[in-house]
Parts: C-alpha cells; sequence; structure tokens
C-alpha cells in the first residue's frame, strides 16, 4: 500500500508532550501538533487567519477561540488589510443604498 507523501512521521521529545497535552485543544497529539503550527503559522505572519484555522481543520470562529484561550491577538491589521477592508465597506454600502451621509446617525 503506497504512503501518503502529505504524511510523514515527526520524533517529538518526550518532554515537549505534556507542554501540547497542556495546551486543551484537540483530542489527539497529531491534532494538537498540527494546531500549534497553524497557530505559528499565523503568528508568524507566514499565512493568514483564514488559512491558518484552515490548516488546523476548524472553523474560523473555532480557530479564534483557540487563540482567544492562548490569549494570541487575532486581528493583525496593517495599512493595506484596512484600506482593503475600507475599499470594501465603502462598495458595499453603496452598493446596499446605505451610505452613509453627514449628519445621519447610521
Amino acid at each position: 500500500m503506497p504512503s501518503d507523501p502529505s504524511k510523514f512521521l515527526v520524533e517529538l521529545p518526550s518532554e515537549l508532550i505534556p507542554i501540547l497535552d497542556q495546551l486543551g485543544f484537540g483530542q489527539t497529539s497529531n491534532e494538537r501538533v498540527i494546531i500549534s503550527i497553524a497557530i505559528g503559522l499565523y503568528t508568524g505572519h507566514v499565512v493568514s487567519l483564514a488559512r491558518a484555522a484552515e490548516i488546523a481543520g476548524k472553523t474560523l470562529h473555532q480557530f479564534i477561540d483557540i487563540l482567544r484561550q492562548r490569549n494570541i491577538s487575532w486581528i493583525h491589521y496593517d495599512e493595506a488589510e484596512f484600506a482593503d477592508d475600507a475599499g470594501f465597506v465603502k462598495e458595499f454600502m453603496s452598493d446596499s443604498g446605505h451610505e452613509h451621509h453627514e449628519g445621519s446617525s447610521v
């Protein structure tokens, strides 16, 4: 039976296992390692929040909850992201007919 090339065996130091167990997420050691890698990739700004959640095998909401439990900020905004979001909101508001007008309370 051919092995899956995306899977490989990693030997972890025995002292790392209790640390992974203490993290409180994932049912198996394998899940805990994958979630830890996803967190590391996200906090290292290697992948987006959505991609990290996908790597972890979690929904975006579940992954954000894991980050919150670990006191890890999940909101990282740089100027480019802010500009993208501002453009989207402006487009959304004009498309939906809910443009904010000066003096309105919307």
